[in-house]
């Protein structure tokens, strides 16, 4: 059974937040994002990492306002 980059990054990720304490979150993403180790700087491990510290920082992203198609704009499809 393999395990998914998720699974190798969630003890790392636990481990360096209870090395950060009592610190505001915005001051520990700050420090998370300069702390990901050598080999997880890949694109797709790298986005994992990220994602995992925001899930365990309990961190919710606003979603991107969609644009309201301008008067008298025809549908494309």
């Amino acid at each position: 059974m393999s395990d998914t980059w998720r699974d190798r990054l969630r003890p790392v990720i636990a481990e360096l937040i209870a090395k950060l304490g009592d610190i505001p979150v915005e001051q520990k993403l700050k420090a998370m994002r300069g702390t990901c180790p050598a080999q997880f700087r890949g694109y797709f491990p790298y986005r994992i990492w990220c994602d995992e510290v925001k899930v365990q920082l309990r961190v919710k992203v606003k979603a991107k306002q969609r644009q309201k198609p301008a008067k008298g704009q025809k549908p494309l499809f």
